[in-house]
């Protein structure tokens, strides 16, 4: 027992010294300790030589292509092991259980995910994914034949348009310099309605889903890249630990001074009759926030969170009219104005 105890030690403390990603490594670093404790492997790993070479097998591999285009789910268990049905069936259930547990995509206690949304997140899909948006984007590809420039224009779109994580890959995103402000939404019902309501043509919306995967963390990463200094980012999600998180992470990974639109007290105040309570367990999550640095200016509407111990889903405001602040962080422009 205790020789087994310190050969899977040594493994996981080569693995930790290899690995970036945070999931993973608090999912390492809680083996550790599990071990030390009980000299006993921890239950979501297993205690099998071969079965626990594959599952780190994977997460090595999931973390070298952390920042990387998706990989479609056969593909993966091709590369990973050489056999298209190995993932499925040694490794897929106990990563994916992994991934609930240690990584921020679960962030609302009370829902849980399907299985093909936590697996994305990780970089593996069975469907290529696409990115919806609406506004003054191109895309320009050397060579291409869409017109003598080779440049996709999407503007005229004013319903939405999506793209593809391969012609991203190999095209380049473009942003005028006149854009007036970019505004990411999570939920894919208040990003068509926004969109419906709103047809002013200065901004770029663009939906944004849940916790991101490393294809779509790529293309913000080169909307942020396109986008002119001088143009802010917004960002409107659920006023919950699941929406906080999100924003928290596009400030670390994709640009810091990403701006909260309709997350403040203000808006849990004016829509207290359509809060939801929230457990004591979820509420000691919530308190986890207090500490994150790239919150520090959302801590007022954190507290309130804490303190009524509630949450408010961004589909309460679907309502009503809805237009971005000219400028600040917090403000609201009167219910009902579009853009100019």
């Amino acid at each position: 027992k205790n020789t087994l105890a310190a050969e899977i030690g040594l493994e996981i403390t080569e693995l930790l010294a290899a690995v970036k990603s945070p999931w993973i490594r608090r999912f390492l670093e809680d083996c550790q300790e599990t071990l030390a404790h009980r000299r006993a492997p921890p239950a979501r790993l297993p205690a099998e030589n071969g079965e626990r070479e594959q599952l780190f097998r994977a997460l090595r591999f999931i973390d070298e292509q952390a920042e990387k285009a998706e990989v479609l789910e056969r593909v993966f268990s091709i590369r990973c092991f050489g056999n298209s049905k190995t993932f499925e069936a040694s490794v897929k259930k106990r990563l994916i259980d992994i991934i609930r547990r240690y990584s921020d995509c679960e962030a609302d206690a009370e829902e849980a995910l399907p299985d093909d949304q936590l697996l994305a997140f990780a970089g593996i899909v069975r469907y290529p994914e696409g990115f919806e948006f609406r506004g003054p984007l191109s895309i320009r590809f050397d060579g291409g034949a869409r017109d003598a420039a080779g440049r996709v224009d999407f503007s005229p779109l004013m319903h939405g348009a999506s793209l593809s994580a391969p012609d991203i890959a190999r095209g380049a995103l473009e942003l005028p310099p006149t854009l007036a402000r970019l505004l990411s939404i999570e939920n894919k019902a208040n990003y068509i309605s926004y969109i419906r309501r709103n047809p002013g043509g200065g901004e770029l919306v663009v939906y944004h889903g849940g916790q991101f995967s490393p294809s779509r963390g790529a293309f913000f990463r080169a909307l942020a890249r396109a986008m002119p200094a001088a143009a802010p980012w917004y960002h409107w999600g659920d006023i919950d630990y699941g929406g906080f998180s999100m924003l928290a992470r596009l400030r670390r990974e994709i640009r810091e001074d990403v701006r909260p639109y309709r997350m403040d007290e203000g808006e849990l105040a004016a829509y207290a009759a359509l809060t939801l309570p929230v457990s004591a367990a979820y509420a000691e999550k919530l308190r986890t926030l207090r500490a994150v640095k790239e919150l520090a200016d959302c801590l007022p509407c954190i507290n309130y969170l804490i303190d009524k111990r509630v949450r408010l889903e961004q589909e309460a405001l679907l309502d009503e009219e809805t237009a971005l602040p000219s400028s600040g962080t917090h403000e609201q422009t009167p219910r009902g104005v579009p853009l100019s």
